[in-house]
């Protein structure tokens, strides 16, 4: 998988978990998933289960940090990595 398809997969995901298809048009690399999105504690537990199901990966309580979710690409790299480390 490239990482071109994480940030399309992870848009389609915040988008149908959003209920909204206007979060995927405004997602940009700089796009902060807190401030500009507006996810709450909830969503972001939601969006890591997601995240785990779709990429096949773990993400581990030490892993989880405001800064992770506060730019959209750090977070499409992260992902990236893990699936990387999987191969």
């Amino acid at each position: 998988m490239l990482l071109v398809d994480v940030k399309k997969e992870l848009g389609e995901l915040l988008a149908n978990g959003l209920s909204s298809t206007q979060v995927q048009e405004e997602l940009k690399g700089d796009t902060s998933l807190l401030r500009d999105i507006g996810l709450d504690s909830v969503q972001l537990i939601e969006l890591v289960v997601a995240i785990e199901q779709r990429f096949g990966v773990a993400v581990f309580d030490g892993e989880l940090c405001p800064d992770l979710f506060d730019n959209y690409d750090q977070l499409c790299e992260f992902i990236f990595k893990k699936i990387e480390a999987r191969s």
